[in-house]
């Protein structure tokens, strides 16, 4: 049963002398921690392996900074993909100028444990330095990324009230030219009411005012 557990120490501390509720004694906290050997466990855990992670949890976290790498092995299991993140991680790690610790030449993987990162059986174990670089890349990564999505939404948002703009230009328009073709029908009646004695003059009046409507709307040109 222990086997399908995660076991987790709990150490109580007394807050004060005075044993109040949330009155806290920075000294005697203190006091216990150091006696108790905490804080130099923190230390050792510190300058070791600090950061655990199981094969998908670490996937879930950092897959991103490996896109391109891990799209063409969907096909492979977790512990495959996590060992190609691995090697993608460590090689991004040698690859950064303020990365202190040196590489020596070689292979990537044989230096991963030199480099802060390394992979088990279950877990990806990452030391201090190599978990800060990576936290560090994966904001840069994820900066660009929501500056993209803001640029698009802003984009969609200017089309649509575009699109919107424009369609009211064009029923606009629509009316408009239904307006003038009534009253162009409307003028050309009154004048050959008017003008019936003269025909010429009335076709070359409605020749006219044709061409000038044509003009207008981009016919006949």
């Amino acid at each position: 049963m222990l086997n399908h557990m995660s076991l987790h120490h709990v150490r109580c501390l007394k807050l004060s002398d005075n044993l109040v509720a949330y009155t806290f004694d920075d000294t005697i906290i203190a006091d216990q921690l150091r006696y108790a050997g905490v804080l130099e466990a923190v230390k050792i855990s510190r300058i070791g392996h600090s950061q655990r992670y199981v094969h998908l949890s670490f996937m879930q976290r950092y897959r991103a900074l490996a896109f391109k790498e891990l799209k063409n092995e969907a096909n492979k299991s977790v512990q495959g993909q996590c060992g190609t993140l691995v090697k993608v991680l460590a090689k991004l790690m040698c690859n950064l100028a303020s990365f202190d610790e040196t590489i020596s030449k070689g292979s990537v993987i044989d230096y991963c444990e030199e480099i802060g990162i390394q992979m088990g059986a279950t877990k990806v174990f990452l030391r201090n330095k190599a978990f800060h670089h990576l936290e560090s890349i994966r904001d840069e990564k994820a900066d660009i990324a929501a500056v993209i999505i803001r640029k698009r939404v802003k984009q969609f948002i200017v089309y649509r009230a575009n699109k919107r703009l424009l369609a009211c230009i064009q029923i606009q328009a629509g009316a408009r030219r239904l307006l003038v073709i009534s009253l162009y029908k409307k003028m050309t009646t009154k004048l050959s009411n008017v003008y019936s004695s003269s025909p010429p003059m009335v076709y070359q009046f409605d020749q006219q005012l044709a061409s000038i409507f044509r003009v207008l709307f981009g016919e006949g040109r």
